[in-house]
Formats: C-alpha cells, sequence, structure tokens
C-alpha cells in the first residue's frame, strides 16, 4: 500500500510540477504594461482594499482570461483583446481580490494535499469547491468593494461580454481567472443575480470547507493509529498476545519468572542496550524475520549471574549461563527462525547488562 501511496503523490505532484512550469513561458519575454491609465486602476482598488504588495501588469498572448498568478512576485496578466476602461476597472478588482483574500496560496495548500491524498476522491471534490467558492467569494467582495461605480447586474455583463469575446481559460491550475469554463461561469452568475441584495457569508463557507479539508488529512492519521489501538485492545490482538505467551510459557527457564518486553528494537542499532535485572527477572527481545534461523549476540556483564539465549517461532530454545565474565559475543543458531533473544537474571541480586545484536543476513 506504501509503495501504491508513494507512487500515486509523486504522479500528482509531476503534474503539479509541470503546471508550476508553465508560468515561465507565460511570465518570461513579456514586457510590463506602462499605460498609466491601467496604471492608475490599479493603484486606485489597491489602495481601497488595503494591498501593499507590488503588482506587475503585462499583455499576454496565451491567457483568453484577465488573470492573476504569482511567479517572482504577483501578476496580473491581460490578453490581447480590447477591453473598455469599464472592463478593465472591472477586472482588475477581481484579480486584486483575489490577491487580498490569500486564494492563490489557498490554491496552492489544496494542490499539495490532493497530491498526498491523491487516492482520495473526496480531496479532488474539495479542491473543485474551494476554487468554486473562492471566485463565488471574489465576486462578491469585488461587488461590495466597487458598488459605487458598478452595479451587480454591470458586473455580471462586463464577465459575460468578455466571455464571449474569448475562449475558455488555460493553465486554470497556476492562477486565478476573470473566468475558466461556461459551467464555472454558470454557477457564479447565477449566484450573483439570484442573491444580490443579500450579502453572504462566502469566508465562512470557504473557511468551513478548508477546515473540513484539514479534518479529513488529521482523521486519517487518527484513523490509522486508531485502528492499531483497536487491535491492541481487542481479542484478536490478545489471542495474538496469548500464543506468544504460550510459546515462551512453555519453557521451565521462564516459570515464576518475572517477564518483560522491549519495546525498542535492538538489531543492528549503532548503540547497545542497557537494562538492569531484579533477581529472577527476564527481559525479551522480538528478533525481526529477516534475521531468520540465525544471530550474534553480545551481552556483558561484571556483577551477576544470568542466562541468555534465544527461542524459536515453534517454542524451541538454546541458551547458556555465565557469571561475571564481563563481555561475551556468541552466534545462535536454531533449526527454525528465530522470533525472541532473552536475558534472565538467576542471582540474587540486581544484575545490570549491556545487551547488543546482530543480524547475520
Amino acid at each position: 500500500g506504501v509503495p501504491l501511496w508513494i507512487f500515486c503523490s509523486l504522479l500528482v505532484l509531476g503534474h503539479h510540477y509541470k503546471e508550476y512550469r508553465a508560468k515561465i513561458y507565460l511570465c518570461e519575454g513579456y514586457e510590463p504594461i506602462t499605460d498609466e491609465n491601467i496604471l492608475t486602476i490599479v493603484d486606485k482598488w489597491k489602495s481601497r482594499l488595503g494591498i501593499r504588495q507590488e503588482v506587475t501588469l503585462y499583455y499576454n498572448d496565451i491567457v483568453h482570461s484577465p488573470a492573476i498568478m504569482y511567479y517572482k512576485g504577483y501578476r496580473i496578466l491581460l490578453p490581447l483583446y480590447p477591453m473598455s476602461e469599464e472592463e478593465l476597472n472591472i477586472a482588475l478588482l477581481h484579480e486584486l481580490v483575489h490577491l487580498k483574500q490569500g486564494d492563490i496560496h489557498t490554491k496552492n495548500v489544496a494542490f499539495v494535499v490532493n497530491a498526498f491524498h491523491s487516492f482520495n476522491p473526496f480531496t479532488y471534490y474539495l479542491r473543485n469547491q474551494i476554487e468554486k467558492w473562492s471566485e463565488a467569494g471574489c465576486d462578491w467582495q469585488s461587488c461590495q468593494v466597487g458598488k459605487d461605480e458598478f452595479s451587480v447586474e454591470d458586473y455580471c455583463k462586463c464577465i459575460l461580454d468578455l466571455k464571449e469575446r474569448s475562449l475558455d481559460a488555460s493553465h486554470t491550475n497556476i492562477m486565478y481567472c476573470l473566468f475558466e469554463n461556461k459551467n464555472m461561469l454558470n454557477f457564479r452568475i447565477d449566484l450573483m443575480m439570484k442573491r444580490k441584495d443579500a450579502v453572504p457569508h462566502i469566508s465562512g463557507v470557504i473557511a468551513a470547507v478548508v477546515v473540513l479539508m484539514l479534518t479529513m488529512v488529521v482523521s486519517v492519521g487518527i484513523s490509522t493509529n486508531g485502528l492499531q489501538f483497536w487491535k491492541e485492545k481487542t481479542l484478536f490482538y490478545a489471542q495474538e498476545e496469548a500464543s506468544e505467551f504460550d510459546i515462551i510459557s512453555g519453557n521451565d527457564i521462564f516459570a515464576n519468572a518475572k517477564i518483560s518486553y522491549a519495546e525498542e528494537n535492538i538489531i543492528d542499532q549503532m548503540e547497545s542496550e542497557d537494562v538492569e535485572l531484579e533477581s529472577g527477572e527476564v527481559i525479551i527481545y522480538n528478533v525481526p524475520e529477516r534475521c531468520g534461523k540465525s544471530i550474534i549476540t553480545s551481552v556483558d556483564c561484571d556483577n551477576g549471574t544470568y542466562q541468555y539465549g534465544c527461542i524459536g517461532e515453534n517454542g524451541g530454545v538454546e541458551y547458556l549461563e555465565e557469571t561475571d565474565t564481563g563481555q561475551v559475543v556468541v552466534p545462535f543458531t536454531l533449526e527454525e527462525p528465530i522470533r525472541y533473544f532473552f536475558v534472565k537474571n538467576i542471582g540474587n541480586t540486581n544484575c545490570e547488562l549491556e545487551v547488543y545484536l546482530i543480524s547475520q543476513q
């Protein structure tokens, strides 16, 4: 499952990167607009919206709709077909409202979340909803800011007139456009004309969608950990644990012993594991399947008597006994795959040891 998830995520990220590379030929080789009338309109709306970021304007022969994007700064791209001053006034306000609302960055975050959850069709739906309601929110905010200069009907007529003169917008994954496709435009116009006297809480809708997406992302992690928690607290895990206990308890070495399990894997680690055992206490280490039937063990103890050895998956045991011998390195080989390594303090006092295991694979 993990390799498939990684492959799908890289595939979607690769597609987004290809879209991102499109910014280069959309932006390079074009000279900034210096028309004073256009720049005056931009400065007017920037002042009303409280925008301090620098915004550069370009004419572009690739785009079919006025659009805003981020590439080495905020850039507004204007198509080459003629636009009246009123149309420029509305189009530039619309794009600047996108900047003010942070819609470009929201879109990028949605793409990243979508990439890492590419296997989940719900993320595609959520991304589409975020873009749809970002456009709707931008429409309403534009009409509120510019209500002393144009009406909602003027705003809608402007967008429809410009759409009649052009094709569907392109490269919509890397920028926000005044209009995209027919379905999106119909949704926005219908929303505007039917509710033009209301002031919808669009920002609240967008926030709710974003929160829903984040909740979904977090829930994936919670559900994964929750599944493990469920497994550990149910009869299934109890039965699994019982079968392991049967293997260990079936040998006299562990009779009446206090048994503890090491929490961490110590096979092939850079440092040894320090452990202190009470009299009669046993510590048991899991041995990964990759070790097979052989491991090399190292136990260092200067102050006690202990037994140490290996347990096979069918219950076979091989062990040795040592007393105050310092470091002892011993290879163990069983006729069955080794499942555990153990050390038992058989002295009358506490025993301090250093344990290190090495696989032979």
